[in-house]
């Protein structure tokens, strides 16, 4: 790789510094607000943005002067895993394809304007490979740069259409947007984590006794499934596969044991329809599916 020329924006001493919450354990994140970034949690970082800019041929590095700068007291409030984390998938979804056509030594600013985070990097491309090389990073409200250093903005985080995964395809695929995201966000169940296969044990707990319908239990543990697997955590993966499996046998056996179709219409009609009234109805063709169409499955054809 490429030496960059750093630059001291300041130095001090931060202390002793604990593991924050694992990646997916959102419901940590309140408490990990105060906790500063360790050397461990930014290469957990560097490699979920790696796999990430995978598909696009994109080596993304830190340089020393990044670990310096995240805990720096001048970023006021502490820059936080999970706000790095949305740095990296919101600049993905938004400029990935953008960034993989930036030419060598091509400077820009990665620009989150709801968390006023800024990560200057620098292109770097030598025999083939391409590097994308954060400099630093530091919050600051209304961040000035250059003209040959142009702002790569965002503020909400990004939600194209969804195009439904089908079977066979990999969670990377760019034929569909189902990489790792939770369907329905306001219904999110909060909590669920990968730290270990304790966790993940303890998750899957926590999914069954919930108040979702059968489908968004199923979603919830593939989105967990997914975020584990990114992470290189293919023991607690498999937990949440188990599950998932077990959970569509149950789809199969409800399936096999269809309703009355003028029952479930009725009970669709007054707004009490449960799964297997919706899934016996879908494959009636009688009600829309998840992509706004009607047709009936082979069963009923």
């Amino acid at each position: 790789m490429k030496a960059f020329k750093e630059y001291s924006i300041g130095s001090g001493s931060y202390g002793t510094s604990r593991p924050v919450a694992d990646l997916g354990d959102y419901d940590n994140l309140h408490a990990a607000a105060k906790q500063k970034i360790t050397q461990s949690d930014l290469d957990q970082i560097e490699k979920y943005a790696d796999r990430l800019f995978a598909s696009l041929d994109i080596d993304v590095e830190f340089t020393r002067h990044f670990m310096d700068r995240v805990n720096d007291a001048r970023n006021l409030k502490q820059i936080t895993v999970a706000e790095l984390i949305r740095l990296f998938k919101q600049s993905y979804r938004r400029y990935g394809k953008k960034i993989a056509k930036m030419p060598d030594d091509a400077n820009a600013v990665i620009n989150d304007m709801k968390t006023n985070i800024n990560l200057p990097f620098v292109m770097s491309i030598k025999d083939g490979k391409i590097e994308l090389v954060a400099k630093t990073v530091m919050r600051k409200k209304n961040f000035t740069t250059s003209a040959s250093s142009p702002k790569l903005s965002f503020e909400q985080m990004y939600e194209a259409p969804r195009i439904p995964r089908k079977k066979g395809q990999p969670a990377g695929s760019d034929k569909h947007s189902d990489l790792y995201t939770d369907e329905d966000p306001e219904g999110t169940i909060h909590g669920l984590g990968f730290k270990d296969v304790e966790t993940a044990k303890a998750s899957v707990k926590k999914i069954e006794g919930s108040d979702r319908t059968h489908a968004h239990k199923i979603q919830a543990a593939i989105a967990m499934e997914q975020r584990a697997k990114v992470m290189g955590k293919n023991a607690e993966a498999a937990i949440y596969r188990a599950y998932i499996e077990k959970m569509k046998k149950k789809t199969k056996d409800m399936n096999e044991k269809a309703p009355d179709t003028q029952d479930a219409m009725k009970r669709f009609k007054s707004g009490k329809a449960g799964f297997t009234d919706r899934a016996h109805l879908k494959a009636k063709g009688l009600i829309k599916r998840s992509d706004g169409t009607k047709m009936k499955s082979n069963k009923y054809k």
